[in-house]
């Protein structure tokens, strides 16, 4: 066996296992985890691992043996990465019963054992420069595609690109995070405190999950199902969606956000923008993300325990609101866009169950827009608007799921479950905002009830 067979064996299953957990690295750019040269440096590891376990093996079991168990991990690396491309599509929902998932598993690695016996070195050899730069390929396709497919690239929704839109807005539109229809209630009091005029209504969201439904809302058009694609683009069926190479020409935009790049976009007049749910070590988010592609999709609670904290949470909603208060927005006017994860879980505090938690984050919601609205009426009088929405509504599936709330009974006020998000609108044409049905048009109406 040739030292190159045994090179190009280790590297094509590297290649493998960067396929298996790509989402890593996109989501590591993305969400601004990791800078660039700390995903690169990361990167190496798995490889410096690849090879320096196959040179041991080799030397204890034979290189022969050690490139064909090389060969067929990598092969069955890939069967496991097209089982989960394509799960969803398979049956109801991608849900088999477990025999048919062990079947399908005895079956690609008796494939694989054969064809590592029967196939000809010459043939392999080819195979793994195929894996190698096929896998290199695809990490770089959703920037071709992107580039070429013109028609595919979403934009901000056209109220954005009106340099006449804003200039006397006085407008802040607050996005709470997972905040159900159901549970307004609260937020809707706080503000509504000393006679106030709120108008408010149910609509539907932009999407299902963060990640879509805020393009969606910015947007104006459906995008769920979206991937990390870039260090700021996210890719889905509808097209891609990059921040960087979107141009905001309302005057005076004035931006915070949590989860999302926001500051890539361009014309902002403020912006400050805070990731969260993340792994502290990248090597270890790596580890994580592979051992829940190989099982499938399953959470360790080892895992989970790195990132879901009550710490990373809390820090992330006071730079939110330290930095909203701060905005230029308060001396020139324009629009101010928060975007907070309240009353997203989990709590500010350990040990609490997804109701005692929601209930508290939902204090913490209405405070923030209660002291808000304060700021606005001392400095602009009556001549502002208030909006505060929500991207999707509490989604108990997932976080009954989390080692934090799986429990009998994770969510016993089953009421606060909805399928809408609040509409909550308080000052100037504020009752103009009720004709919505959904959020995508949101913009449109606040950008035009000046």
């Amino acid at each position: 066996m040739t030292r190159r067979a045994q090179f190009t064996s280790a590297l094509a299953l590297a290649s493998v296992v960067y396929f298996l957990n790509y989402d890593w690295v996109y989501t590591s750019l993305f969400f601004n985890v990791n800078p660039l040269w700390r995903v690169g440096v990361d990167l190496l590891w798995p490889l410096l691992l690849v090879l320096c376990i196959h040179s041991i093996s080799s030397g204890i079991v034979g290189a022969s043996t050690v490139v064909k168990v090389s060969d067929l991990l990598a092969v069955d690396g890939l069967a496991l990465a097209g089982y989960s491309i394509f799960k969803p599509y398979i049956a109801s929902g991608g849900s088999l019963p477990w025999w048919v998932k062990l079947g399908m598993a005895l079956g690609v690695l008796a494939l694989t054992l054969l064809a590592v016996r029967v196939v000809p070195e010459a043939t392999w050899a080819r195979l793994r420069l195929a894996f190698i730069f096929g896998v290199a390929i695809f990490f770089v396709s959703p920037q071709i595609v992107g580039r070429i497919d013109i028609q595919k690239q979403l934009s901000l929704s056209a109220a954005f690109h009106e340099p006449g839109r804003g200039t006397r807005a006085n407008a802040v539109v607050l996005v709470l995070d997972e905040w159900s229809y159901t549970a307004a209630a609260p937020v809707i009091s706080a503000l509504s405190a000393g006679g106030r005029t709120v108008h408010a209504r149910g609509v539907q969201p932009s999407g299902k999950h963060t990640i879509g439904s805020i393009p969606g809302l910015l947007t104006g058009h459906p995008f769920d199902g979206a991937r990390a694609c870039s260090a700021s683009a996210l890719c889905a069926d509808a097209g891609t969606f990059d921040f960087s190479k979107q141009r905001i020409s309302v005057p005076n935009f004035n931006l915070v956000g949590a989860y999302h790049p926001y500051c890539a976009l361009n014309g902002l007049a403020y912006c400050r923008q805070f990731g969260v749910l993340s792994f502290d070590n990248g090597l270890v988010g790596f580890g994580c993300n592979f051992a829940t592609v190989l099982s499938l999709g399953h959470q360790f609670e080892i895992c989970e325990r790195q990132w879901l904290t009550a710490e990373k949470v809390a820090r992330s909603r006071r730079a939110v609101s330290e930095s909203a208060f701060i905005a230029p927005f308060w001396q020139t006017g324009g629009v101010l866009y928060i975007h907070t994860l309240l009353p997203h879980p989990p709590g500010e505090s350990n040990g609490g169950n997804l109701d005692q938690d929601y209930a508290d984050n939902l204090k913490l919601a209405s405070e923030l827009a209660r002291d808000l609205l304060a700021r606005l009426e001392q400095q602009f009088g009556n001549d502002f608007l208030l909006v505060v929405t929500s991207d999707h509504p509490l989604r108990p599936d997932v976080w009954c799921a989390t080692y934090r709330y799986r429990q009998d009974g994770c969510l016993a006020d089953t009421g606060i479950e909805s399928t809408q998000v609040p509409l909550v609108a308080v000052g100037r044409n504020s009752a103009s905002l009720m004709t919505l049905t959904d959020n995508f048009g949101l913009f449109e109406q606040v950008l035009h009830a000046q």
